[in-house]
């Protein structure tokens, strides 16, 4: 599941969760395209991936 970063807070309503700027949140594709929708470009940003060290 992608990674998003909060840009702008907001409350999820299918969730029931308030997230606040800066913090990293577990969204599907599907999910954050709907939010995107909704509020705007301004509220995600989809969070760089790194690798995981052995």
């Amino acid at each position: 599941m992608p990674k998003y970063t909060v840009k702008q807070p907001f409350h999820d309503l299918q969730k029931k969760v308030t997230y606040e700027t800066g913090q990293t949140i577990d969204l599907t594709a599907k999910r954050a395209d709907e939010i995107i929708e909704k509020l705007g470009e301004t509220y995600l940003q989809k969070a760089p991936t790194t690798k995981k060290e052995k």
